[in-house]
């Protein structure tokens, strides 16, 4: 189904990102949680999930303009330079 097909090219992208040395994983904190929690509190008008606000926080913290998503709406709204993953 193309529920799975889109968890593995997820999970095959993932991957990859971890073998890159041009990749900066950010581990999540307590914080950076409750400050996305406050965020998703926050966007009673929006379709963005928790995870989707903790990452817009981050993005703003690290000065990251642009993101590759499945969500390129959610994203998109947050004025970000949105790249689309199509599965």
């Amino acid at each position: 189904n193309k529920g799975n097909y889109i968890r593995q090219i997820a999970t095959n992208y993932i991957e990859e990102m971890f073998r890159d040395e041009n990749t900066l994983i950010i581990t999540q904190n307590e914080a950076q949680f409750m400050k996305g929690f406050e965020l998703y509190k926050k966007l009673n008008d929006k379709t963005c999930g928790l995870t989707d606000c903790v990452s817009f926080n981050t993005m703003d913290e690290e000065k990251i303009s642009g993101v590759l998503t499945f969500d390129k709406k959610d994203f998109a709204q947050f004025g970000l330079n949105v790249k689309s993953v199509s599965g």
